[in-house]
């Protein structure tokens, strides 16, 4: 069941246990590996500031994209050190 963005559900309490509540304009379902990393280089790319990876099983060898396809190393464990 969906929630009015004007009230707070009994899971989020923010202050307690997010940040805060708030509504999305957009929102994306990335079912594959390859959109999920797409998406996530891009957005590490654009970052100004900092990056949390929570609740990810973290394999530094696997492939943000299949092949060099600019300055940034393709593989995670190196990109994330660039």
């Amino acid at each position: 069941m969906l929630q009015d963005t004007n009230t707070t559900s009994a899971i989020l309490a923010p202050s307690q246990n997010c940040w805060r509540v708030a509504h999305a304009e957009r929102a994306a379902f990335l079912v594959d590996a390859e959109a999920y990393f797409t998406a996530f280089r891009a957005a590490a790319i654009n970052a100004r500031h900092t990056i949390f990876i929570i609740g990810w099983d973290v394999n530094s060898l696997a492939r943000l994209t299949p092949r060099q396809i600019d300055d940034y190393p393709p593989r995670l464990g190196e990109f994330l050190n660039t």
